[in-house]
Parts: structure tokens; C-alpha cells; sequence
């Protein structure tokens, strides 16, 4: 791989005027297979053979999962566990009335607890962040609204 290289091996310089191009994920989605410095397309041919190589997915408008913080997810599943094991079942949660009411005010009521004046950012019966007590809230109340 030559200095001008990035790591996946395509080309992210002109080969006729040096300058730097965008790269080839940038192209794909810009759809300019031209240098932006002086129009080259040997770039252009480049990018269409590399894609050629590459095969194509279309997956525009489809989910991008891979925008969730997924390291941020474990202490709400480790919640979620906690409840399983406190409550009657797992989705005990399903079944609790006046929901609504009740999960905004639990949730709220963790939120403020990291806002005090004395902040408090973990939950002395779970040992998990208020934040996870609160994220669970909300994907209860998430999930409900749904049907």
C-alpha cells in the first residue's frame, strides 16, 4: 500500500493533480466520481471498478443499527435482569396499571436523582445507573405505545 493509500487499499488522491479525494465510501454516496480538484476521471474509473469489485447493497432508508452505543445498552439490560428476578416474571412490566402514569414518574424520578444537589448516579438496591432505571422506563413506555 503506497503512502497516499488509505487502509482499505483505495486510492483517496488524484493520481494527475496529487490532491487529496474523497474516499471511496464518501464517492459511493455522493455518486461524484470525479477528482474535485481538476476533474479527473481516471478517479471516476477507479471508484466504478473498485464498486464492480465490491459488489453493491441497496440499503437506503433501511435501519442503521449501527448507530446504537451498544457498551451503553449493558447496565439496562442488567435492570432489565434485575427486574426479571424481583418480579413475578420477566415482563411483569406489561401488566402494571395506570402504566403510563407510573413508568413516566419512575422515570422521571431517576432522572432527578442525578440532578440533585448531592447527585446520586447509581441505584442503591441495583447497583446500575439511575440513567439504565430510566432508559428501562422509557422503553417500557415505548413498547406500550405500541399497541
Amino acid at each position: 500500500m503506497g503512502d497516499n493509500d488509505n487502509p482499505d487499499g483505495y486510492r483517496t488522491w488524484c493520481g494527475d493533480c496529487g490532491r487529496s479525494s474523497p474516499t471511496f465510501a464518501t464517492m459511493l454516496e455522493s455518486r461524484q466520481w470525479k477528482c474535485p480538484g481538476c476533474g479527473n476521471s481516471k478517479v471516476a474509473e477507479e471508484a466504478t471498478a473498485i464498486a464492480a469489485e465490491a459488489g453493491v447493497k441497496h440499503d437506503d432508508g433501511k435501519l442503521q443499527w449501527d448507530l446504537i452505543p451498544w457498551d451503553a445498552l449493558e447496565p439496562v439490560v442488567r435492570v432489565l435482569m434485575c427486574g426479571a428476578e424481583k418480579y413475578p416474571s420477566a415482563d411483569n412490566w406489561r401488566r402494571v396499571n395506570d402504566h403510563r402514569r407510573r413508568y413516566i414518574n419512575a422515570c422521571l424520578r431517576h432522572i432527578l436523582a442525578t440532578t440533585r444537589h448531592a447527585p446520586e448516579y447509581i441505584d442503591h438496591e441495583t447497583d446500575e445507573p439511575h440513567l439504565a432505571h430510566a432508559v428501562c422506563c422509557l422503553l417500557f413506555l415505548l413498547a406500550m405505545d405500541g399497541r
